[in-house]
């Protein structure tokens, strides 16, 4: 989910765009301008110990394809 995100997020894709975008990317034909790594942590405690969840995402530079 957070990669997706990511990735939505370095193509431009919106609310108005959305469904062209997903389109393009079944058929791969310029549907990604971007492409990206990541790495993703899950945390479920914070510094205090009470559950907490949440992700840390590491986002390398963005390579065009």
């Amino acid at each position: 989910m957070v990669y997706q995100v990511i990735s939505e997020y370095a193509n431009g894709v919106k609310k108005s765009n959305r469904e062209e975008y997903n389109r393009k990317k079944k058929r791969k034909k310029g549907g990604e301008l971007w492409q990206s790594g990541m790495i993703g942590v899950v945390h479920t405690f914070g510094r205090s110990l009470v559950f907490n969840p949440h992700v840390y995402a590491l986002v390398p530079e963005l390579k065009k394809r």
